[in-house]
């Protein structure tokens, strides 16, 4: 039995390797033009004294917000698996199904006017 991230990357490797690589590649020069930029406005002195303590937080936040979307991500997955799709001649049948039995709207009854009027 696989663990979930091998049954992951099984269904993502022969399909989208091309996506994988550009996500990584822009992930990382994304990560570092970010860390250029803060480096340069932080000068070298300012850096060490307050950018890098501020590392170990801003990792861990940013693994919690990528756990939160990893499992709000998979719940979807589940949630659209949990029926199978319809193929082309099940659906053909079904809107055959629809036209076939739709009833005519009937127009509705005119209400007796009220004479009963007491003021």
């Amino acid at each position: 039995m696989k663990s979930r991230w091998e049954e992951f990357y099984d269904s993502v490797k022969d399909r989208r390797y091309g996506m994988i690589f550009f996500a990584t590649l822009l992930l990382s020069l994304g990560v570092f033009v970010v860390g250029a930029i803060i480096y340069s406005i932080a000068r070298p002195d300012k850096f060490q004294e307050f950018v890098l303590p501020a590392l170990p937080g801003v990792g861990i936040c940013l693994v919690a917000v990528s756990w939160w979307l990893i499992r709000r991500l998979w719940k979807r997955q589940q949630e659209e698996l949990k029926y199978a799709a319809l193929s082309r001649d099940e659906l053909a049948k079904a809107r055959s199904k629809l036209r076939n039995n739709k009833k005519t709207m009937r127009r509705a009854a005119p209400r007796a006017p009220d004479i009963d009027l007491k003021y």
